[in-house]
């Protein structure tokens, strides 16, 4: 039987669906004296202390060093895929809370079949009406300079990835969240990639940016799926993203703005590019 194994970020300690496919892991847990009853992403070989700039990632890393599966996931305390077919045409939808129906609203009977189909599964694009570069230097939350170098790196270190990253960020459809699904041979290839890429960053840039690995990181999924994608023969799928309305930082205000201004629309877009 397929081994999936899909990882929950997380750095609350709330409650979180319990399936034999999730494995929450405490992010940042070298960094705090407080404990979640978990697995903690300090534990074996690890980058735990990393947290601040790799979000995320340092329990992606945990994943990749210490733990034996078929399938790797990535997903987060308030944002998953769901199995089931989408309920609307956007990337994703809003959940109220964790509740005990949640498992059945995203299909979790259906996770290994879908995944047993497929070498990768990622969350549905979202269009952003401009370029993934222009999106990324405009944001008021990223350092322009920290693509940059992360480009440069690419064409120093790993030329046969430029022109799938020319391609990618040169697009209008991004993929949000460092979430993903993969085979045990391609996770591991991406990994391998990911973090050296970004090790390679680390010792280059000084902007001081919070989170800029993690920001970087959803770029970089998105290069490597463009790059393997064109270079070989796989399958994948892409799923819809469910998000927790109830840990969303505006509730209310995102159930709202998410009527009002669904996402991937052309509205929407160009709202936030006002605000931005």
């Amino acid at each position: 039987m397929t081994n999936v194994k899909i990882i929950i970020a997380t750095h609350k300690n709330i409650d979180l669906p319990l399936h034999k496919i999730f494995i929450p892991v405490q992010t940042g847990a070298s960094l705090t004296e407080e404990r979640f009853n978990m697995q903690h992403d300090n534990d074996g070989e690890n980058i735990s202390s990393k947290n601040h700039d790799y979000c995320e990632l340092t329990a992606l890393y945990w994943a990749w060093k210490n733990l034996s599966a078929d399938y790797y996931g990535l997903c987060h305390y308030r944002r998953y895929l769901s199995f089931s077919t989408p309920k609307n045409k956007y990337p994703y939808v809003y959940y109220k809370k964790i509740d005990d129906n949640f498992l059945n609203y995203i299909s979790i009977d259906n996770s290994k079949l879908c995944v047993d189909n497929y070498d990768i599964v990622l969350p549905m694009p979202e269009k952003i009406y401009m370029s993934i570069t222009d999106h990324y230097i405009q944001s008021i939350l990223h350092n322009k300079e920290d693509l940059y170098i992360t480009k440069k790196i690419i064409k120093e270190y790993y030329p046969e990835y430029v022109e799938d990253m020319n391609t990618y960020l040169s697009q209008d459809e991004i993929f949000f969240g460092n979430m993903f699904i993969m085979k045990k041979d391609l996770f591991n290839e991406y990994c391998s990639w990911l973090f050296d890429v970004l090790s390679k960053f680390d010792t280059l840039h000084n902007s001081g940016s919070k989170r800029a690995d993690g920001y970087l990181a959803e770029r970089l999924l998105g290069i490597f799926f463009t790059h393997i994608k064109r270079t070989r023969d796989i399958r994948y799928k892409f799923l819809q993203r469910v998000d927790i309305l109830e840990l969303s930082n505006a509730p209310k205000k995102n159930l709202i703005l998410y009527k009002l201004l669904p996402p991937g629309t052309k509205r929407r877009a160009a709202v936030k590019r006002i605000l931005s």
